[in-house]
């Protein structure tokens, strides 16, 4: 199945005349302000409790893989989230005076805000992310990306979906084998990461996933 194997759409706003292709991200020049992004959450479309906990962890994830390398200076999770709490709850574009929020309260240039379902097929349980950059400025939606993948991929789908935003803001992507969602995530405390992760639709494929990855970072209690 197509889904399950995983599929990564990316569609960016067309190019003004003259800009260069979509292969070849933008790069800063030596020495210049990072660009500072808030990661504001991922709404639950499915309203569904026993997936609840993916809210929190994706935003985390999210901000740890674009955080990787310094190249991005990341708002602090607390102040997005407080951002956050005060905007619409329905997924999808900011208004101009939400970005304006966000730019004078959090000093952001770009926005991220996403959505997430849980969707069963034949193969088991499946994960689909959505994510939005925008900027703060001038309101534009920069890319949207669509990530479908299985549930116990979380991994997976977060890096992939991170992938896509951080060439489009001129960033390098995350190194492997081990990525910065996946070590922020082993760092958590064990009984966090095993509470949340006997919450998620595939317990048994998911822990094992995250076992594998645990084991291979640094300074981590594999649990």
């Amino acid at each position: 199945m197509a889904a399950a194997a995983g599929v990564l759409l990316v569609r960016p706003r067309p190019r003004a005349s003259g800009t260069p292709p979509a292969s070849t991200p933008p790069t800063a020049p030596a020495g210049a302000r990072r660009a500072a992004v808030a990661v504001l959450g991922f709404a639950n479309l499915g309203h569904e409790p026993e997936t609840a906990w993916l809210s929190v962890a994706l935003a985390e994830m999210m901000t740890a893989d674009l955080a990787a390398g310094e190249r991005l200076r990341l708002v602090s999770a607390t102040d997005a989230a407080r951002l956050n709490e005060s905007l619409p709850a329905r997924p999808g574009a900011l208004s101009r005076e939400a970005l304006a929020a966000a730019h004078d309260q959090l000093d952001a240039d770009f926005v991220v805000r996403g959505s997430y379902l849980t969707l069963s097929s034949p193969d088991g349980e499946l994960l689909r992310v959505d994510v939005m950059l925008q900027n703060t400025s001038s309101g534009e939606i920069i890319l949207t990306v669509s990530r479908t993948g299985a549930a116990h991929r979380l991994f997976t789908v977060v890096d992939e979906a991170a992938a896509g935003l951080r060439f489009h803001l001129g960033v390098e992507a995350p190194p492997a084998p081990v990525t910065a969602a996946a070590k922020a995530w082993c760092r958590t405390a064990p009984m966090q990461r095993a509470s949340m992760l006997r919450a998620s639709p595939d317990c048994g494929a998911t822990t094992h996933s995250a076992r594998s990855r645990c084991s291979r970072v640094p300074g981590t209690q594999v649990f």
